[in-house]
């Protein structure tokens, strides 16, 4: 079996831009919620009686 460095870059090229892409999406809808209605945005929310 020979070394084929286009094959192993090739794979670590996409495993890379996978893992990247995923981090991505995960920081997206963390730090962006959203429902149907709208966007959630707050920092503090206080709530009165």
């Amino acid at each position: 079996m020979k070394f084929n460095p286009l094959k192993y870059f090739s794979t670590l090229v996409v495993f890379t831009a996978a893992l990247l892409a995923g981090w991505w999406m995960w920081n997206y809808y963390m730090q962006s919620p959203w429902t149907r209605d709208g966007k959630v945005r707050a920092e503090l929310v206080e709530i009165t009686s």
